[in-house]
């Protein structure tokens, strides 16, 4: 940055981990009815101990980068399930749509000795091949739009340690003319994913 530029400047704790020093910077009101908006910092390391005149780094423009966006995830129990609701800015596609959020039951598929925080592994089908993991229920599934009320999940009557997943997805995709095209014609390994969280039930 020129030496002449006048900037307001805020410092924040800086960690270290694995050789590297790290920060993590909160940006107020950036993305108030905006979805997604677009950022570049301006980096400096501050030393107040150094010697005079020295006690800033030289200055170093970020990468711009997205900040997502924030989002409320609403989960209540009713008298036959649960009620999922995410909410927060979106923007709506080319065809009136907006992003799709999805919502499912996992069953973990495990030994009663094996505690439920310590399973990462979701299996993509039934059989796990003995691997402690997470299944999907059959029929425990509701999609629709940002802000909407999906329909009640049902959990299964029985033993049984479940969770909930909440997905929300972009309906913006583009095929390799540029075209948009809504679905995603890969699945859910070419869609962009704009939120995802986990609630455990038991």
């Amino acid at each position: 940055m020129p030496s002449t530029t006048t900037a307001a400047v805020r410092a924040y704790e800086v960690s270290y981990f694995g050789g590297r020093c790290f920060a993590d910077i909160q940006i107020d009101g950036a993305e108030n009815g905006h979805y997604c908006p677009m950022v570049q910092l301006a980096v400096a390391r501050y030393q107040p101990s150094s010697v005079t005149d020295l006690s800033m780094s030289v200055v170093v423009k970020a990468g711009v980068v997205p900040l997502l966006p924030t989002r409320e995830l609403h989960v209540h129990r009713v008298t036959d399930g649960l009620q999922v609701m995410l909410a927060g800015t979106g923007v709506t596609s080319n065809v009136q749509r907006t992003n799709r959020v999805d919502a499912f039951l996992e069953r973990l598929q495990a030994p009663d000795d094996v505690a439920a925080e310590s399973v990462d592994f979701v299996a993509v089908g039934s059989d796990t091949g003995g691997v402690p993991a997470w299944v999907r229920v059959p029929g425990a599934a509701a999609s629709r739009g940002l802000g909407e009320m999906l329909s009640v999940l049902r959990i299964p009557e029985g033993p049984g340690r479940y969770r909930l997943r909440v997905v929300e997805v972009e309906r913006f995709f583009s095929d390799d003319s540029g075209v948009i095209v809504e679905p995603a014609t890969g699945g859910a390994l070419s869609e962009r994913i704009v939120f995802t969280d986990i609630v455990p039930l038991t």
